[in-house]
């Protein structure tokens, strides 16, 4: 995404807009050419079709994206349901009930009125009509987003263990059941999709090790980019405790 964030920069536009190949998936990057994940695209997209549209209906993410959604949705007295990773289950609740906005953090969204589908071009022009209606930049909508919810900042890191170690890694993450980890207190253990530790300041840690090939993806949110980056650390030290990896 270089080539978009220097474009950005150097034309001084207020937003940069991609997609990938068979563009279901979109990014972004704001005035300052700075990329935006699709945790913040999609709280911005939430706020925007609840206050400016008007829409309603329930609110479905997966287990690895933002909880920022879940205190919009709680401001809101919206429904909020999470899933396993794969918009495919998202795409099971729109096809059943009334959901007003699905995604996952890899950049997939899609919303009611259209497809029970990812699709970044709307997505992307969806997120043009929200600063066009506020008359802010990108970065102001996120801005306004964490001024009501509070600072939300994550990581992630993909491991590539060997091979012999999945199953000691497989087994290690199904059989945890410590109070604390990091020195953080867990609050709750949920394993809808890999293992995720849910911390009692509202952090979370979830380590979800590949089903078809040698690999361990490890994510984090906090609220400081400091704290995620620490737990993605000890994630990963629990995770090479079992094996190296690369």
């Amino acid at each position: 995404m270089q080539a978009l964030f220097d474009a950005v920069t150097e034309s001084g536009r207020d937003v940069g807009i991609c997609l990938d190949g068979d563009a279901d998936r979109f990014g972004a990057c704001d005035s300052h050419g700075c990329f935006v994940d699709c945790h913040r695209l999609f709280a911005v997209l939430l706020k925007h079709l609840t206050t400016y549209r008007g829409l309603t209906g329930d609110v479905v993410r997966t287990v690895s994206t933002t909880r920022a959604l879940d205190k919009l949705c709680a401001n809101r007295g919206i429904r909020l349901i999470e899933t396993p990773i794969g918009f495919k289950y998202i795409c099971d609740l729109m096809l059943q009930g009334d959901v007003m906005i699905g995604g996952e953090e890899s950049g997939g969204i899609g919303i009611k009125g259209h497809l029970p589908e990812r699709d970044g071009v709307v997505m992307g022009l969806l997120i043009l009509e929200a600063m066009a209606a506020a008359s802010k930049r990108l970065e102001d909508l996120i801005d306004d987003v964490f001024t009501e919810v509070g600072p939300h900042e994550y990581t992630r890191n993909d491991m590539h263990p060997d091979p012999a170690a999945m199953p000691a890694i497989n087994a290690g993450l199904k059989d945890f059941a410590e109070a604390t980890f990091a020195g953080h207190s867990v609050n709750e253990i949920v394993r809808k999709d890999g293992t995720r530790l849910d911390f009692t300041d509202g952090s979370w840690l979830l380590l979800r090790p590949s089903g078809t090939e040698p690999v361990v993806r490890v994510y984090a949110e906090a609220p400081t980019m400091e704290q995620a980056t620490q737990l993605v650390a000890a994630g990963v030290s629990f995770v090479n405790a079992f094996g190296a990896a690369d």
